[in-house]
């Protein structure tokens, strides 16, 4: 299973697709960023995550991407972010707040957007800014009404961070990523590599922290579910280590995926991010995929620079979105249930309970996104969320623009 990255082929603006069979306008930016112009009241923003990179000029370009296309939203305009903070540029913010904000926008494209909403206020421009997912307890409580295991998923909500652990580390002054990947050859190398902290420009942090374990079992004692992890995060009424509940989470992963080649996925953030990505239209196995699959496998590959090579490789995307939005669509209207949903489509597809758990999960995360366009149906909002959420909610927007 792979999936795809082309932010290479997209080294320069492109101009908007205006193709006469597509009821929207579509740009496509640098590092794989495109925006959707639904009519004149829906902006779907497709944004490539900054924390899955150290690389400045690569932060510098997303950072860029989101100035221009904030600058062009009519008077009125609200921005709808991925997060779960409940931040609202309508409210007043605590100066502790925005500087605590301040020193990881180069970490987040979403802090930054909500930052340069609140300096685009201060300038003049009428426009907001909110944070728009559901609370972290309220997202666990969504996938056990659905009867998702709770080992699976305090396993996958650690699991999922193994990028952002990865990245942390790579901040390391003092060992240089190359070094300390050659001394890691377990899990528990991993783990207790993490375990350990570091220096980096500005201080000291300690990677483990990026797996947000206090956060989750934060969330999990505010769940109404609480007492199902009893058993997870507890020994004999006392809270387990940290890396004990990080090393819990790893044996879940590979109990339920034998096949699991987990030395490699902790080396290498693109792995990690397949285990874990929602369903889409990359990681599907369906056979009238696999052709346009391939191709855009290959080109993934292809550095050629050239305009034609770059709307070619767009054009592929588009069918391959295409072609796949009605079986993913067909899929999502079965996950009122983890157990029958698992029997349904994981032999089939060839994905696994991780990504099944991360496709439910969207769509408690999307729905507080439609509510939010009914709120708001009278100005023009963007929607600035992950590419694989637009991609998602394109039908959606398609039929309310």
């Amino acid at each position: 299973m792979r999936l795809f990255s082309f932010g290479h082929h997209f080294s320069k603006l492109m101009r908007p697709s205006l193709s006469p069979q597509k009821p929207y306008d579509e740009t496509h930016h640098s590092n794989g960023i495109f925006v959707r112009n639904y009519g004149k009241k829906i902006v779907g923003f497709g944004s490539r995550h900054m924390h899955h990179s150290n690389a400045p000029d690569r932060i510098a370009s997303i950072q860029a991407s989101v100035d221009q296309e904030l600058q062009k939203l009519m008077d009125g305009a609200m921005v709808l972010l991925e997060g779960e903070s409940n931040l609202d540029t309508r409210q007043d913010i605590p100066i502790e707040r925005l500087r605590g904000m301040d020193r990881v926008k180069n970490s987040s494209e979403m802090v930054y957007a909500f930052l340069k909403v609140c300096e685009l206020k201060k300038a003049g421009k009428d426009v907001n800014a909110i944070y728009v997912e559901p609370t972290f307890s309220d997202q666990i409580d969504f996938l056990m009404d659905r009867h998702v295991p709770a080992e699976l998923i305090f396993s996958f909500l650690i699991i999922r961070n193994i990028p952002q652990v990865l990245h942390d580390m790579g901040k390391d002054s003092d060992v240089s990523m190359d070094l300390k990947m050659s001394s890691i050859q377990t899990v528990n190398d991993f783990i207790e590599a993490s375990l350990k902290t570091i220096q980096v420009k500005g201080g000291a942090l300690t990677p483990a922290d990026s797996f947000q374990l206090s956060n989750l079992l934060k969330n999990i004692n505010r769940s109404k579910n609480s007492a199902a992890f009893l058993a997870i995060i507890q020994e004999n009424g006392h809270q387990k280590s940290d890396e004990t509940l990080i090393r819990i989470a790893f044996d879940v992963a590979k109990s339920n995926n034998p096949a699991l080649k987990l030395e490699s996925i902790i080396k290498n953030s693109a792995e990690a991010n397949e285990l874990t990505a929602p369903i889409n239209e990359f990681n599907l196995k369906d056979p009238k995929l696999l052709q346009l699959q391939r191709q855009l496998g290959t080109r993934s590959m292809n550095q050629d620079p050239t305009p034609r090579y770059r709307q070619q490789t767009v054009d592929l995307l588009s069918d391959l979105e295409d072609q796949a939005r009605p079986i993913l669509d067909r899929m999502h209207s079965r996950f009122s249930q983890f157990d029958a949903a698992s029997a349904a489509f994981l032999g089939r597809y060839r994905i696994t309970k991780f990504n099944f758990i991360s496709s439910m999960l969207n769509i408690c995360r999307e729905q507080a996104v439609k509510d939010k366009l009914s709120e708001f149906s009278d100005r023009q909002v963007m929607v600035l969320f992950g590419s694989g959420h637009i991609r998602s909610l394109h039908s959606y927007f398609l039929n309310h623009s």
